[in-house]
């Protein structure tokens, strides 16, 4: 399963698998590798508190049912002991106001969205006050501990949503959210902070579960920008009241339409067409347009974004500026994003993410372009204009020819392309940013100088070629590491300082960096191979969770013009808590004290629920295997005195031995 974690830099994946007790297991894949359903992949798993490494593994996509009319319903847990919360009535309503975005836009796929009528409050064993910060970053364990307030209810195969709230005192800013990923239509999980102002992550990740991904931007410069389309929900549609109703593209993408809500061109379409479309907060008519682009047969939709209906007092109503494009009313086109279940927007003029009267958008290759006539408070009258060119029949792959080293020049080799191009044009690009020189140049010509502070980054050169009467093509090289020198070989050892102890601080010494270093400090809790990252910074405070753990931590240096370092630290710990004393019961055992014959051990009186183990004695020397509650005496141990060692053991004390009186000899 997969689980999206939202964050101001963006969002990131985490993957997991899920056991028949319901446990989840973390797969930990390699840096930016996205599992693909039905596709192999490496990585690690982890089991027990134990990484191992998966050598290949395939994962199977689960059939996508057809999303079906049905009540879905949240169960809200509130970890206690980490923040205030408002009331339970308050809170209630504040989750349900959220969710009823999803019955007002997709209302014949989700018929309510109420909460279950008792809100759980428990005291939690994964989120502490120390911690909650971070706890969104450990959703698996988190979510498996709040399944628990609700026994026999099902997130996943039926229309059931876990919602985990934690106080807003607990937000880092650094993560607002994260949901799980489900089928068209289904359950799920999230968790986020209870931000009362207004509930758009609530809704957000509702969708993540429903199976909706992100609404981006298609910049023509940056490529595709994650969460940029202020038009949806699933993009940067925050910090209002009301949510706007689902585009035509996540409604198709999902299998949500209806029967004549959405107006299909094919790419044979011909010539200009003038169609009314009703806006895209109506509740009925005709509000979208799926456009088939000729020669591409790829897929964009157009909907009127009016203001009205379901998009009354939205974001965009009142103006808003995200990502460097405005957004007002208007008519917008999307398509579908790198990822299928995410969309892309289309931008329009001017840096405008809409067109409105007397403006038009138009597909990325110009062949089809719709034309805004006019706009009222309902509607939008729009002409589509179809107009085909031809294709490029060879349209290589273009070569970057050089060292791809800093300081070096490189050229491209654009290849021989079909029909012979009127003109090309080049841009390269350093981790997908596009790239100047060390003098602030553009990096638009056959040959590029690499900087030195481009070391560690992929760089890729894109060829596009221009023909009259041709669609306009672009091809982009395969990715080339800038190589370069380390920041160091090897980085200094990080040392940690401190007491480990909770309520104790830690901090590091990262050891010597060359001038003009910079460094990032991760901290991690755990023990063997496995560890769980808690924080960054130069110190950590330890909470009572840690007790019984290990803290390293690991720095990364970055200098421009060498490749970037990682130096992990020695484990160190374990964290020792404040233990309590057991009470120490009188051992003994009984039996014949003779060879041939068992003798069996008893603890006497412990603090209760103590775990015992067992050591036995002869002559005061431990016997060979003997660490049974029974022994057998052998002729080994005939003519010697027997003792026996309890050891008791219990989570939050010391652990204490005690001996038995001896006993014996044995007799033959």
């Amino acid at each position: 399963m997969v689980a999206i974690i939202e964050g101001d830099r963006g969002s990131k994946r985490a993957y997991a698998v899920r056991a028949d007790d319901g446990r989840r297991y973390p797969l930990k894949v390699a840096k930016g590798q996205r599992l693909a359903a039905n596709a192999t992949f490496t990585g690690d798993i982890t089991i027990s508190g134990s990484t191992h490494e998966i050598a290949y593994a395939t994962t199977t996509e689960q059939a996508t049912a057809a999303a079906t009319l049905a009540a879905h319903k949240t169960y809200i847990a509130l970890p206690q002991g980490v923040g205030a919360f408002a009331d339970d009535a308050t809170i209630g309503t504040w989750v349900d106001t959220s969710a009823k975005l999803w019955p007002d836009t997709i209302p014949n796929v989700v018929s309510s969205f109420p909460h279950y009528s008792t809100i759980a409050k428990y005291t939690s064993t994964v989120i502490t006050l120390a911690n909650c910060t971070t706890a969104i970053g450990n959703m698996w364990n988190v979510w498996t501990e709040a399944e628990k307030q609700f026994p026999g209810v099902d997130f996943f195969a039926s229309p059931n949503h876990l919602v985990v709230l934690l106080p807003e005192t607990c937000s880092n800013g650094t993560q607002t959210g994260v949901g799980t990923v489900g089928q068209p239509g289904s359950g799920g999980e999230t968790l986020q902070f209870a931000k009362l102002s207004y509930g758009d992550t609530v809704a957000h990740e509702l969708g993540h579960n429903l199976g909706l991904g992100h609404a981006n931007l298609m910049d023509p410069v940056y490529g595709e920008r994650p969460y940029c389309d202020v038009y949806s929900i699933m993009g940067y549609e925050v910090g209002v009241d009301n949510l706007t109703a689902l585009s035509s593209n996540h409604r198709d993408e999902m299998g949500f339409l209806t029967v004549g809500e959405v107006q299909t061109f094919p790419a044979t379409t011909l010539g200009s067409t003038t169609v009314t479309l009703a806006g895209r907060g109506e509740t009925s008519g005709l509000r979208g347009l799926k456009i088939v682009e000729p020669g591409t047969n790829k897929v964009f939709y157009v909907d009127y974004r009016s203001g009205g209906g379901l998009d009354a007092g939205d974001l965009y109503t009142v103006g808003d500026q995200t990502c460097g494009y405005s957004f007002h009313p208007g008519i917008e086109m999307t398509t579908a994003g790198a990822d299928p279940t995410e969309t892309a927007l289309i931008p329009g003029p001017s840096k405008q993410a809409y067109a409105a009267v007397g403006q038009a958008l138009k597909t990325p290759t110009d062949q089809v372009s719709v034309t805004v006539n006019s706009m009222s408070a309902t509607s939008a009258n729009l002409t589509v204009t179809y107009a085909p060119r031809l294709q490029f029949t060879t349209a290589p792959k273009p070569i970057i020819v050089g060292t791809v080293a800093k300081g070096q020049t490189v050229t491209v080799n654009p290849g021989t392309w079909s029909p012979t191009p009127d003109s090309q044009t080049y841009q390269w690009y350093y981790g997908g940013t596009p790239a100047k020189d060390a003098y602030g140049n553009p990096g638009t010509g056959l040959s590029f100088a690499i900087p030195n502070s481009y070391v560690g980054y992929d760089l890729t050169v894109s060829v596009t070629s221009v023909k009259t009467g041709y669609v306009t093509k672009t091809m982009t090289s395969d990715p080339i590491l800038i190589d370069g020198p380390p920041v160091m070989n090897p980085p200094p050892v990080p040392t940690i300082i401190g007491l480990a102890k909770p309520g104790e601080t830690l901090t590091v010494d990262i050891g010597t960096y060359p001038v003009g270093t910079s460094t990032i400090t991760d901290w991690f809790v755990g023990s063997g191979t496995s560890w769980n990252y808690v924080g960054y910074g130069d110190s950590l405070l330890l909470d009572p969770s840690m007790v019984g753990k290990s803290v390293r931590v690991r720095v990364t240096a970055f200098l421009s013009g060498f490749i970037s370092t990682k130096a992990d630290s020695l484990p160190y710990g374990p964290v020792q808590g404040d233990l309590k004393q057991l009470t120490v019961g009188s051992p003994y055992f009984t039996g014949r004290m003779r060879v041939y014959h068992y003798l069996k051990a008893y603890p006497g009186t412990w603090t209760p629920y103590t775990t015992f183990k067992y050591r036995w004695f002869a002559d005061g020397v431990a016997i060979t295997n003997a660490t049974k509650r029974r022994l057998y005496l052998r002729r080994a141990q005939r003519g010697t005195m027997i003792t026996v060692v309890v050891t008791g053991s219990k989570t939050g004390y010391q652990t204490a031995s005690a001996t038995s009186p001896a006993r014996g000899p044995v007799r033959r």
